[in-house]
């Protein structure tokens, strides 16, 4: 799982993001008037936001593209909610992150 050096780092932005490119394709899947989507993070992919699989394809791609990161496949068919789209980002986003170096034990110079 790759990462390009404009991954967004902050949680919280990520988070806002990811619900921003929720909205987005709910809307483009049912042409829905500014102000009528609510999202939370129990709202439900298919049931509440009506997104099939297809929809999911295109919801995982989108955020792919503005998270500058690459999530499993396995995430469109695994995550049920807003809140385990969310989670699920930050899994990936956590095994990209870049590790702060540590020296090891015993190999120090002097």
């Amino acid at each position: 799982m790759a990462a390009t050096s404009h991954a967004v780092s902050d949680p919280a932005e990520r988070e806002v993001k990811i619900v921003g490119v929720v909205e987005e394709v709910v809307r483009d899947l049912h042409v829905a008037p500014v102000g009528t989507i609510v999202i939370i993070p129990t709202s439900r992919l298919d049931r509440d936001l009506g997104i099939d699989s297809i929809g999911r394809t295109e919801l995982m791609l989108r955020i792919e593209r503005v998270l500058h990161l690459k999530l499993p496949t396995s995430v469109s068919t695994e995550v049920e909610t807003v809140g385990d789209l969310i989670q699920a980002v930050e899994r990936a986003a956590a095994r990209v992150a870049p590790q702060p170096h540590q020296p090891r034990p015993g190999r120090c110079r002097r």
